[in-house]
């Protein structure tokens, strides 16, 4: 993977979480509580980065996870790395908070969001709560804009590398809200 290519896939989960958590630190600088949904892959590990760092600038952060991350992965290794304390996402409970930040699933899902994710994105919808979504708002396909099931608009979607063309083909673009392409270290040649 292109993850894996140049720099560790730690690393650069690292820069993703960092960049992530730079722009809602700029964007929504009086924001003083975030949640933060995390899925079980690389999209999720990316999450953990952006809780831990959100923590340590004196946001009160909230954590709800769908699932563990696969064993040895980065995104393990991500989670591990975070001090904030890990809820199971079917206890969602978004209260009086400032930001939501999307680290469910990325440009890769591949299957309509179900279960505990939908509903999840769905409240964050249905709630209208400011949201910053990590690589793509969960729920949009990142090769075609797509809805697959439901995705929650953005404020602000936080992306790497390149765009993709689901922040450009509709419905995507409409949802993505502001898009932000951050390097994280992966070489232009990729």
């Amino acid at each position: 993977s292109i993850r894996n290519a140049y720099a560790s896939g730690i690393t650069l989960m690292r820069n993703a979480g960092a960049a992530v958590s730079d722009c809602v630190l700029a964007g929504f600088g009086d924001a003083r509580r975030a949640l933060v949904l995390c899925g079980p892959g690389n999209n999720g590990g990316d999450g953990y980065v952006v809780a831990q760092r959100l923590a340590q600038a004196g946001v009160a952060v909230r954590l709800f996870a769908l699932g563990e991350p696969r064993p040895g992965s980065d995104a393990e290794i991500a989670r591990s790395e975070c001090a904030v304390p890990v809820l199971p996402l079917d206890r969602f409970d978004p209260g009086r908070y400032d930001v939501v930040i999307d680290a469910l699933f990325g440009a890769g899902l591949t299957r309509p969001l179900d279960g505990v994710a939908l509903a999840t994105i769905r409240r964050v919808r249905e709630l209208g709560l400011d949201c910053v979504a990590v690589d793509v708002p969960s729920g949009v396909s990142g090769d075609t804009g797509a809805v697959m099931g439901e995705a929650a608009p953005a404020l602000e979607t936080v992306s790497f590398f390149r765009p993709k063309p689901g922040h450009y083909l509709y419905p995507g673009r409409r949802l993505c809200g502001r898009l932000t392409i951050a390097d994280i270290g992966i070489p232009v040649a990729c």
